[in-house]
C-alpha cells in the first residue's frame, strides 16, 4: 500500500507539472507573437520618420496633450479612452479628423491619413490606424498557434519526460539525502567520540567554517565561524608563526600538512590538537578552499609525557644504581646493561649487548645449567626461581671470578618472555663474614683485664696495621688516656695525648674515620703521628648506652692499607667498637661497685638497706655507732624499731607517699637509741628500681644531727633575743609586729606601737660605768615587762631603746593608762647595791590600723618620730604620731586653694607634643599637656601641681577645662585646614563621674568643626583597672560618637592579659621610664619587646613615650614600634608653634631606612643592650662609684651566649666575636689595674676599652641593619 500510494503521488505530480509547463509555453508563445508585432511596427515607424520627417519638427499628433507613438499601419497603445480627438494640421489650421466617440468600446479600429506640412512642404506619409484594444490580434495569434501545434506537442512530451526524470531524480536525491543525514549523524557521533572535527577555509571569503566537534574543542557555540587571522590567534603564541607558515604553504602551493600543536580555547585553556589540511582545487586547477580535520590529543600527549617521564626516571634509576642491571630477550641475548657493569664487573655495556648471558658472565662450569634454565624460562614463563635472591659466581672482566647476589623477574614483550636481572657484588661481604666469624671466635675467648690489649692485637692482625689502642676521654682536661693497646707485637705502656688539633680529636668529632694513606699530611701537627711515622689510620668513637662519649678505638699503620681491606676497614672496626665499649662500661661498673662497697663500709653516715617489704637486709658500721644496734640484731627487723613516737602517723604517711610517687624522701626525724635516748637525724630514703620500674630495695642514709640541732636552737635564740635583757630583739620584734598587725586587722581592734627611749641614760654610763648601765637596763626591762599585760610584747632595739607592742585597744584613750604605767616603770629608782640610779623615758606612739595602708617598718618610723617629739617637749612624756599628717593636710589645702584660684584666673595653658610615624615622618597627632603659668613661680610642669589633686574633686574641674581647651584648639586647626588628632589625659576620678559622657557630648556639640576621630582620651593603666567593667562600657559608649581611647603609662600597673583583652582601647602607650633606659637596661628592653608583642597579639596600636634620642627611635623601629613621642622628635610646645614646627620637621636619617628586625636578630639587640649595661658597670667600677666589678666571663652574659650559639655565623659575626673578646680581655685587665690602684694605667686602659666598645657597637649596628 505505501508503495502504490507513493507511485500514485508520483503520477499525479507528473500530470500536474506537465499541464503547468504546457500552459506556460502557450502563454509564452502568445507574448512572443505580440512582442514581435510591436517590434515590426516600431521598425516601420522609424523608417517613416527617417524618410519623411524632419528630426527638428515638433510633434504633430497629440492625445490629451500626450504624444502618440505613431506606427505606420500598426497599433497605438492607449489607456482607457473616454473620447479621442485627432486633429490634422493642414494649411496652418487644426481640423478634426476623428469624431468624438461616446463609447470607445464600439470602436475596433479607425484609419487616418497622415499628412506632413512644414514650411510649405506637404506630402502624404501614410495612415494612422487607432485600435481600442488588442482583439484584432486574436485571430493572428490563434493562427500562429495552429501552425505550431505539432511542434508544441513534441515540446509537451519532452517536458513531461523531463519532469518525470527530474521528479524521479528528486526522490532519489531525497533518499540519498536521508542516507547522508543518517551517515552524517553517525559520523558526528564518531567524531565526538574520537574527538575529530572538520574545517574548511573559503579562500575567496577568508572565512573558516568549523564542524560542531571543532567548535566543542574551542569551547564555542556550534556553527561558529572565524576569519583566517582569528583562527590563527586561537593557537598558542609559540605555535602561531608555525601554523601561519603551514597554512600559507598549503593555500598557495598546495602543500598538505599534519601537525600536533597547542590551541587556546575560548576560556584560555591550552588544548593539544592534531590538525591535518589538504588543498581543494576547482576545474581549472586553482586552489579555492583548504579543508582539514582537528583531533583533540591532549590526553594522549599527557600520557606520552608521563610515559617519557616514567621512562626517563626508570633509566635514571637504573643508570644511577651501583648494582648491575640487565635485560635479556627470548634468545638469552643481552639487550640492555646499565653502566654499573663496568664499575662492578669490568664489562662496558656495549661489550655485553648482543651476547648471551651464560657465555658473557657465567663461569664455564655453570654455562650449560644456566642455558637449560633459560630455555625452560622462555617456554614456561616465570617460575619459582624468579624474585628470589640467589648467590652464585660470575666472571669479572679481568677473568677472575666474583661472588654475586642475583635477583630476576620476568617481563613479556610481543608474546615472548624477557628476563630482567639485578646483580650485586658480595665478594667483600663474604670476605668480611669469614673474617667476622674468625674474630668472633677470638673475641669470645677474651675477657677480664687482658681483653683490651688482645682485642687491639686482633685488630692489627685483621687490618694489617702496626699499632692499636683504646683511649678514654677526659673532657675537663681535653686529653685522652690511652690505657691499653698493642704495638709492634707487644702490649704498650699507657700514655696521655692532648686532643687539640690531633687525629684523636678528629675521630671524636667525626665519629668514624678511615685514612688509608698519607695521614700525616692531614694532621701535620700531631706529635704522635710524627713520632711513629704513620701512613694509615682507622678510628671509631666509643659511646655508652646513653650516647655519651667514652673515648676512641684507633689503629695506625706505617704503610698504606691494602686494597683488600680498605673497603672493610670501618666495618671490621665496628665489630670491635661495641664489644670494647661494653667492656669499658663493665669495668667502670665493677669499679663503681668496689667504690660503693668502700663507701658503704667506711662512710660516716649510717646506711641501711631494706627489701620492698621494709625488712632490713644490711647495715654498715656507722649504723651501729649511731643507733647502738649491732648488725645481727637488726637483720630481718623493720626500721620502726628505731621509732621515737615524736612523729605522728601523718608524718610517716607523707613519707611513704613521697617514696611511692617521687622515689625518694629527705627530712629530719627523731629516732630512739638502743639505750632509750632520743636523737635527731637527717635521713634520706631512696627507692631502687629495676629496668621495669619495680622497686627492688630501699636505701636509707642518715647522720646524727642532735648536736647540730642544739647549736641551731642556741643560734636562733641569739638571733631573736637580746643577750643582755633576754627580751626579743629587732628581728623577733619585726615578726611579732607583723603578726600583731594581721591579728588586729582580723579582730577589728587597734594596737599601739610604743617607742621607748631612756632620758639621761648616757650620763649614767658616763658617771657610773657601763656595768652599772647594763644592770640598770636589766632592771628597767623587768619593770617595763611587768607593767604590760599578757599578750603585749616588749623588745629591746639596742642601747637604751625599747619598743612595746600593745594589743587589743578599742581606741586611743584605752592606751593612755598603759602609757602612763610605762612612764612610771621607766622612772622608778634602781639600786645596784652601791648607788641608787634613776632615769626617765620619752615615749613615741603610733597606732594601727590607719586611714592609709602602712607596713611594720613605717609604723616603727612613725613611733620613732613621735618619740623625738616627746623628747623635744622635755621628756618623761609620750606623744601620739600626728604632726606630719597635720602638716601634709595644711600644705595640701594651701596647694588646692592655689590651683582653684589659678583655674578661675585662667592661668592654665595647654602645650602640644607631636606623635609621629618615625620611619616616614608623618605627623599622626599630638598630646595635650597641661602647664600652669603661675604668676609668681613661672611656668610649672604637671608634676609640680597634679599630685596635690589626686583623689580631689577639683581634679574633675581641671580635667573638664583640659577637654574644653583641647576641643577649641582642634576646631581652630580645622578652620585653618589642619586635621590633627589630639589626645587628652583623663583622670580616674573624672571617668567615674556619672555625667562624664553627657558632659563630653555637650562639649563636642559646642564645636561642630571637630570631626569623629579628632579627639583621643588617654587613660592611665592603673586607673582603668579600678573598675574595668565600668571603664570598658564608658569607652564603648564614647567610641560610638567618635572619641577613641588609649591606655597610658602601660607597663607601670599590674594588669593581667584578661584585663587587657576586656579593655577596648585602640592604643597602648609604653611608659617613658622603660623607653628612657632601654639602651642600657636589658630588663627595660625586654619589657618593651613584650609590650609590643602584646599589642600585636591583641591587635592594638602601640606608641612609645620618651623617645629622647635618635638611637631610641632606631631601636624602637627595630623592635616593631613605629610611632613615637619625645624630645628626639619635639618638645611640648604652644599650639601656635605646631604649624611652624611641622613645616621644618624631618625625621632622622637613620629612621627612614629602619624596619622591624627578624626574630633571629633579637638576641643581638638584647645582647647589645646587655653589653652597654656591662660597659656602664665597668666604668662605674673604674671611677670607684661602684665597689663591685661587672661579670668578667663573656660566656655568662646574654650577648656572649648568643655569640657562642649556632646562630652567630658569618664574617660579620666573626668580627663581632673578635671585638667582643678583645673588649672583655681589656676589661679584665682594667679591673685588675683598678684593684691594684694603678690609676694612670687604668685610665689609659679604660680609654682603650671605650674605643673598642664603640667599634663593637658599630659592628653590631651594621649586622642588625643588614
Amino acid at each position: 500500500m505505501p508503495m502504490a500510494w507513493t507511485r500514485t503521488k508520483h503520477f499525479g505530480f507528473i500530470i500536474l507539472m506537465s499541464t503547468v509547463v504546457t500552459a506556460l509555453i502557450l502563454v509564452f508563445q502568445a507574448y512572443v507573437f505580440y512582442q514581435q508585432g510591436v517590434k515590426d511596427r516600431d521598425q516601420a515607424l522609424q523608417s517613416v520618420e527617417k524618410s519623411y520627417l524632419d528630426p527638428t519638427a515638433a510633434a504633430v499628433f497629440f492625445f490629451e496633450q500626450e504624444q502618440l507613438n505613431l506606427i505606420s499601419g500598426g497599433l497605438v497603445r492607449l489607456p482607457y479612452i473616454d473620447a479621442v480627438s485627432v486633429y490634422e494640421y493642414v494649411l496652418g489650421e487644426y481640423q478634426p479628423l476623428l469624431r468624438t466617440m461616446e463609447d470607445p468600446g464600439d470602436l475596433e479600429s479607425f484609419d487616418f491619413a497622415l499628412l506632413y506640412d512644414h514650411e510649405g512642404d506637404q506630402r502624404h506619409i501614410g495612415k494612422l490606424t487607432v485600435y481600442s484594444d488588442l482583439r484584432h490580434l486574436r485571430a493572428q495569434v490563434l493562427e500562429n498557434l495552429k501552425r505550431t501545434a505539432g511542434f508544441n506537442l513534441l515540446i509537451l512530451l519532452g517536458m513531461a519526460v523531463c519532469v518525470w526524470w527530474l521528479t524521479k531524480r528528486a526522490f532519489y536525491l531525497a533518499s540519498i539525502k536521508r542516507q547522508l543525514e543518517d551517515n552524517t549523524r553517525l559520523m558526528s557521533m564518531a567524531a565526538s567520540v574520537a574527538k575529530i572535527g572538520g574545517w574548511v577555509v573559503d579562500l575567496e571569503t577568508d572565512r573558516v567554517y568549523w564542524s560542531d566537534e571543532v567548535c566543542r574543542i574551542h569551547d564555542m557555540p556550534p556553527g561558529s565561524t572565524v576569519s583566517v587571522k582569528e583562527g590563527i590567534r586561537y593557537y598558542a603564541p609559540e605555535y602561531r608563526e608555525r601554523i601561519a607558515e603551514l597554512f600559507e604553504a598549503c593555500a598557495r602551493n598546495g602543500m598538505p600538512y599534519d601537525e600536533e600543536l597547542e590551541i587556546l580555547n575560548a576560556f584560555g585553556k591550552r588544548v593539544w590538537v592534531r590538525t591535518v589540511a589538504q588543498p581543494i582545487r576547482d576545474f581549472n586547477g586553482r586552489i579555492v578552499r583548504v579543508a582539514g580535520a582537528y583531533q583533540e590529543v591532549t590526553q594522549r600527549r599527557q600520557a606520552e609525557q608521563r610515559l617519557q617521564e616514567s621512562e626517563a626516571m626508570l633509566r635514571a634509576v637504573t643508570e644511577a644504581s651501583p648494582d648491575p642491571i640487565f635485560m635479556s630477550d627470548g634468545r638469552d641475548k643481552l639487550v640492555y646493561c646499565n653502566p654499573a657493569f663496568e664499575t662492578t664487573l669490568g664489562f662496558s655495556p656495549e661489550a655485553l649487548i648482543g651476547r648471551t648471558v651464560h657465555e658473557a658472565l657465567a663461569p664455564e662450569r655453570h654455562r650449560e645449567a644456566i642455558a637449560r634454565g633459560y630455555a625452560d624460562f622462555v617456554q614456561a614463563g616465570p617460575g619459582s626461581a624468579l624474585r628470589t635472591l640467589t648467590e652464585l659466581e660470575a666472571l669479572h672482566g679481568d677473568g677472575r671470578e666474583v661472588q654475586i647476589e642475583l635477583s630476576m623477574s620476568a617481563l613479556q614483550i610481543d608474546g615472548r618472555w624477557h628476563a630482567v636481572g639485578v646483580m650485586r657484588d658480595i665478594t667483600r661481604r663474604k670476605q668480611f663474614e669469614q673474617v667476622l666469624s674468625t674474630l668472633n671466635r677470638e673475641l669470645a675467648r677474651l675477657g677480664g683485664d687482658e681483653f683490651f690489649g688482645h682485642a687491639c692485637r686482633l685488630l692489627c692482625e685483621a687490618l694489617g696495621t702496626d699499632i692499636a689502642f683504646v683511649g678514654l676521654l677526659e673532657a675537663e682536661q681535653n686529653r685522652l688516656e690511652a690505657f691499653a693497646g698493642w704495638t709492634d707485637g707487644h702490649l704498650f705502656t699507657p700514655f696521655y695525648d692532648d686532643l687539640a688539633g690531633t687525629l684523636c680529636a678528629n675521630v671524636i668529632e667525626e665519629g668514624a674515620v678511615c685514612y688509608p694513606e698519607d695521614s700525616l699530611s692531614l694532621f701535620p701537627d700531631d706529635p704522635l703521628l710524627k713520632e711513629i711515622g704513620i701512613e694509615a689510620c682507622v678510628g671509631h668513637k666509643l659511646i655508652d648506652k646513653q650516647d655519651r662519649t667514652l673515648g676512641i678505638l684507633l689503629t695506625l699503620g706505617r704503610r698504606p692499607l691494602t686494597e683488600q681491606v680498605r673497603g672493610l676497614a670501618l666495618s671490621l672496626l665496628g665489630l670491635f667498637v661495641d664489644r670494647v665499649a661494653s667492656e669499658i662500661q663493665r669495668s667502670a661498673a665493677e669499679k663503681q661497685l668496689r667504690q660503693a662497697a668502700n663507701v658503704f663500709h667506711y662512710a660516716n653516715e649510717g646506711i641501711l638497706i631494706t627489701t620492698p617489704q621494709a625488712d632490713i637486709i644490711d647495715v654498715n658500721a656507722a649504723f651501729t655507732r649511731i643507733t647502738g644496734y649491732e648488725r645481727h640484731e637488726v637483720l630481718g627487723q623493720n626500721p620502726r624499731l628505731l621509732k621515737s613516737d615524736r612523729q605522728g602517723k601523718a608524718f610517716y604517711a607523707e613519707m611513704w607517699r613521697a617514696l611511692q610517687d617521687e622515689g625518694s624522701w629527705t627530712g629530719e626525724i627523731w629516732n630512739r637509741h638502743k639505750d632509750g635516748d632520743s636523737y635527731a637525724e637527717m635521713l634520706t630514703i631512696s627507692a631502687v628500681r629495676d629496668a621495669d620500674g619495680t622497686i627492688q630495695r630501699y636505701v636509707g642514709l642518715f647522720s646524727d644531727i642532735t648536736q647540730l640541732k642544739e647549736q641551731q636552737r642556741q643560734l636562733e635564740h641569739m638571733a631573736h633575743f637580746d643577750a643582755l635583757t633576754g627580751l626579743p630583739n629587732r628581728v623577733l620584734l619585726a615578726d611579732r609586729l607583723q603578726q600583731a598587725m594581721a591579728l588586729m586587722a582580723r579582730r577589728r581592734q587597734q594596737l599601739a606601737l610604743v617607742y621607748i627611749d631612756l632620758d639621761s641614760f648616757k650620763r649614767v654610763n658616763d658617771h657610773y660605768g657601763h656595768d652599772a648601765g647594763d644592770r640598770l637596763l636589766v632592771a628597767l626591762a623587768e619593770k617595763l615587762q611587768a607593767s604590760l599585760r599578757d599578750g603585749d610584747t616588749l623588745a629591746r632595739l639596742g642601747g637604751d631603746e625599747f619598743v612595746a607592742v600593745l594589743l587589743d585597744l578599742p581606741d586611743v584613750e584605752s592606751a593612755r593608762p598603759l602609757l602612763r604605767r610605762l612612764l612610771n616603770a621607766a622612772s622608778c629608782p634602781v639600786s645596784d647595791g652601791e648607788h641608787s640610779l634613776q632615769v626617765c623615758a620619752s615615749l613615741g606612739v603610733s597606732l594601727y590600723p590607719q586611714a592609709e595602708p602602712i607596713d611594720a617598718d613605717q609604723l616603727l618610723r612613725q613611733a620613732d618620730q613621735a618619740m623625738y617629739q616627746a623628747k623635744l617637749a622635755g621628756g618623761n612624756r609620750y606623744h601620739l604620731f600626728d604632726v606630719e599628717h597635720d602638716r601634709y593636710q595644711r600644705d595640701r589645702h594651701e596647694a588646692l586653694e592655689a590651683i582653684r584660684q589659678g583655674l578661675e584666673n585662667n592661668e592654665f595653658v595647654l602645650f602640644y607634643q607631636p606623635k609621629v610615624a618615625m620611619a616616614t615622618g608623618v605627623l599622626l597627632g599630638a598630646e595635650a599637656l597641661i602647664r600652669w603659668q603661675h604668676p609668681e613661680r613661672g611656668l610649672l610642669p604637671p608634676v609640680d601641681f597634679l599630685p596635690q589633686l589626686a583623689g580631689h574633686p577639683l581634679m574633675v574641674g581641671l580635667g573638664d577645662w583640659v577637654i574644653e581647651a583641647a576641643l577649641a584648639q582642634i576646631s581652630q586647626w580645622r578652620e585653618q585646614g589642619h586635621a590633627l588628632t589630639v589626645s587628652v589625659n583623663v583622670d580616674a576620678l573624672q571617668l567615674t563621674q556619672s555625667d562624664f559622657v553627657a558632659k563630653l557630648r555637650a562639649a563636642l556639640a559646642r564645636y561642630p568643626a571637630v570631626q569623629p576621630g579628632d579627639m583621643e582620651l588617654e587613660v592611665i593603666e592603673t586607673s582603668a583597672l579600678r573598675d574595668i567593667a565600668h571603664i570598658s562600657s564608658l569607652i564603648r559608649e564614647c567610641r560610638g560618637f567618635g572619641v577613641s581611647f588609649s591606655l597610658d603609662d602601660f607597663g607601670t600597673g599590674y594588669s593581667s592579659l584578661t584585663y587587657l583583652k576586656r579593655l577596648p582601647v585602640e592604643t597602648l602607650k609604653i611608659d617613658q621610664s622603660f623607653v628612657r633606659d632601654m639602651l642600657d637596661d636589658p630588663d627595660d628592653l625586654a619589657i618593651l619587646h613584650g609590650v609590643i608583642g602584646l599589642a600585636e597579639s591583641f591587635q592594638r596600636g602601640v606608641i612609645a613615650e620618651g623617645v629622647e634620642t635618635e638611637v631610641h627611635g632606631q631601636m624602637l623601629l627595630q623592635l616593631g614600634c613605629k610611632i613615637g613621642q619625645g624630645y628626639a622628635i619635639a618638645k611640648p610646645m604652644p599650639a601656635e608653634e605646631m604649624t611652624r614646627w611641622h613645616a621644618r620637621w624631618q625625621p632622622h636619617a637613620s629612621w627612614s631606612g629602619t624596619s622591624a628586625i627578624p626574630d633571629t636578630l633579637l638576641p643581638v639587640l638584647f645582647g647589645m643592650v646587655a653589653h652597654r649595661a656591662w660597659m656602664n658597670a665597668l666604668k662605674s667600677y673604674a671611677h670607684e662609684t661602684n665597689p663591685h666589678p661587672p661579670e668578667l666571663s663573656p660566656q655568662q652574659l646574654h650577648f656572649g651566649r648568643w655569640l657562642a650559639s649556632e646562630n652567630s655565623r658569618g664574617d660579620a659575626c666573626y668580627r663581632i666575636l673578635t671585638l667582643h673578646e678583645q673588649v672583655y680581655q681589656l676589661g679584665c685587665e682594667l679591673v685588675v689595674l683598678t684593684k691594684q690602684g694603678d690609676d694612670d694605667l687604668a685610665r689609659k686602659r679604660l680609654a682603650e676599652v671605650e674605643a673598642l666598645h664603640d667599634r663593637l657597637m658599630e659592628a653590631i649596628w651594621e649586622l642588625i641593619g643588614t
